[in-house]
């Protein structure tokens, strides 16, 4: 094999280890119009990669070596072949840090494309529900809802070329984001998963440490990961990926308060979390939030009655919306407390308006009790 094609890559399939396998390059040089950046295409190949299954979900990132010279990352998977991959080239992915740094939170309401190739993991932890869980698994496609403690004893807080890493959408109580693996870092910079995760360009996502627990064998192989402790922000997330700096910390992250009784139960479940403020995503993320809180407090999904409110406070006014109801629902109460909140949200961000913080109150029983007016 000449001397060009064979190159290396590093990943963790297990904490804290970092694992070495092989790329057989099958261009010599990057193809354009695969996707929105150029590609070395290659083969994947090696004990560890072969044992799993091929490259698992969650190395995108992997950085790949021809020497001691860094080529790229491994970024995606082509054509359903789990050994048959992409490499974003590392100059692509370095020019992340000239980017400009615009108003972040700027895509639209629509909820953006997800590209079904690449191979970061979208990894929920705390999300213990089967509602929320589907809602998740709907939106971000095959979400792994991992129940591990984010203070899992073998998180590292180092980064390094080839370690595991988070860019967390939610933190607090409840966490959801995607895990990949660091490509590069320069000093305080990180620069990772060789492919976009919103696509939001200039942002503000907590940028957190991961722990691989173990990695699923199979054909489309995947691993067991956790989100850590948030060590910085993601700046960038663009074609090429995504650009960081470790120590800090993310702005404009919305608080977001939920607290529910169920009052047949005498329970009361409670979830502090902050997500940031993207307005395609932010909709949603407090939904699915409330989703889950609805779902602990109740112990089932069904008819019900509750008494609830939204508080919203916003960049500009000098009073919060406060939104209140009692409905009954014959189908799925839980449901319709949760997404309530998609009109009181969607508007405002539609006119560019910066939320602060949500919180949401509700009581809810069994019996039917709305009075009739």
């Amino acid at each position: 094999m000449s001397k060009y094609r064979r190159v290396r890559a590093y990943t963790v399939l297990r904490s804290p280890a970092v694992t070495r396998f092989f790329v057989r390059l099958l261009s010599k040089e990057p193809v354009k119009g695969i996707v929105d950046t150029n590609l070395f295409i290659g083969r994947a190949y090696g004990q560890a990669i072969t044992l799993a299954g091929g490259i698992p979900a969650g190395a995108s990132g992997s950085p790949v070596f021809r020497g001691k010279k860094i080529l790229g990352a491994v970024s995606y998977l082509l054509g359903g072949d789990p050994f048959l991959v992409g490499i974003t080239p590392q100059a692509e992915m370095l020019a992340l840090a000239s980017e400009p740094h615009g108003p972040t939170g700027a895509a639209g309401a629509e909820q953006l494309p997800q590209i079904k190739s690449n191979i970061g993991l979208p990894v929920g932890n705390g999300f213990t529900s089967d509602a929320a869980k589907k809602k998740l698994a709907q939106r971000f496609g095959g979400l792994l809802c991992a129940g591990a403690s984010p203070k899992y004893s073998r998180c590292s807080k180092q980064f390094f070329p080839g370690s595991p890493v988070g860019a967390a959408m939610m933190i607090g109580d409840l966490r959801l984001g995607f895990i990949g693996t660091v490509t590069w870092v320069n000093q305080s910079e990180v620069f990772a998963f060789g492919h976009p995760l919103l696509y939001a360009g200039p942002c503000q996502y907590p940028l957190t440490t991961a722990t691989i627990i173990t990695t699923a064998r199979g054909y489309y192989p995947n691993k067991l990961a956790v989100l850590g402790e948030v060590a910085g922000t993601v700046l960038q997330d663009r074609a090429a990926g995504i650009y960081g700096r470790l120590g800090q910390m993310p702005a404009g992250l919305v608080a977001v308060t939920l607290e529910v009784s169920d009052e047949d139960r005498k329970v009361t479940k409670k979830n502090n979390v902050q997500v940031i403020h993207n307005a395609a995503e932010l909709p949603f993320l407090v939904y699915v939030a409330a989703l889950e809180t609805m779902a602990q407090a109740m112990n089932r999904t069904g008819p019900g009655t509750a008494n609830w409110q939204w508080i919203i406070y916003m960049v500009g006014l000098a009073e919060p919306v406060v939104w209140s109801t009692v409905q009954y629902s014959f189908y799925n109460i839980g449901s319709d407390v949760a997404s309530s909140i998609f009109p009181l949200l969607e508007e405002p961000l539609r006119m560019g308006m910066q939320v602060v913080s949500v919180s949401l109150t509700a009581k809810v029983v069994m019996a039917e009790q709305v009075e009739e007016t």
